[in-house]
């Protein structure tokens, strides 16, 4: 396999470990060379430890469709996704106080009142197989943002990879809890929260 797509045996042993992610131009050999689905490659290069329940990112899109997005390129290949969750605060309280994991979520703690107070985003992931389209999610998450231009609301989730604390940071997120369990280009899994007000309008509403 390491000769069929071009790398050494130490890169599919770091695939293997969970220590980094298989590049889109390598991906895209293994689907080309191999006949593996893009979605399988897909998966293994998801950080989320454990899946959502069955339904819940289909009512997650019925509510919010604007920031449940997959993508796909003009041959009808899989090539990205956001999913936000609209959560109950209480569900939310929940796992930020870390007394349920986002994996043992359910249809009954998403919530359809948009205009609650505070209103929860929970962004539970977002891929991109390329840097034009993860330009194209993001601006999509902040437009809607800049559109709605919500009074009282949380944008908060775990992530599992240092570079995306760092963005988050810069987005005007802050670590609540982190887990000690940092590998290569991992970190461990790390909860944070905030809001996107100064990052788009230079303030905090």
């Amino acid at each position: 396999m390491a000769a069929l797509v071009d790398v050494d045996a130490r890169t599919i042993s770091r695939w293997e470990k969970n220590e980094t992610l298989i590049r889109p131009e390598t991906a895209k050999l293994i689907v080309e060379k191999l006949l593996i689905p893009h979605q399988v490659l897909h998966n293994l290069n998801s950080s989320n430890p454990k899946p959502l329940r069955s339904g819940l990112i289909k009512e997650a899109a019925r509510i919010l469709p604007e920031l449940n997005l997959v993508l796909h390129d003009p041959s009808g290949f899989y090539t990205g996704h956001i999913n936000v969750l609209p959560l109950r605060f209480s569900s939310y309280r929940k796992i930020k106080n870390r007394e349920m994991e986002e994996g043992s979520l359910n249809l009954s703690d998403l919530t359809g009142d948009l205009a609650a107070s505070p209103l929860v985003f929970y962004f539970y992931s977002l891929y991109a197989d390329s840097l034009a389209n993860s330009y194209y999610l993001m601006n999509r998450l902040l437009s809607y943002f800049i559109e709605k231009k919500f009074k009282d609301y949380v944008f908060a989730g775990i992530t599992y990879r240092k570079n995306k604390i760092e963005i988050l940071r810069e987005m005007g997120l802050k670590v609540i809890w982190q887990d000690k369990s940092a590998t290569g280009k991992l970190a461990g899994a790390t909860f944070m929260e905030g809001n996107l007000d100064m990052l788009l309008f230079g303030k905090m509403a």
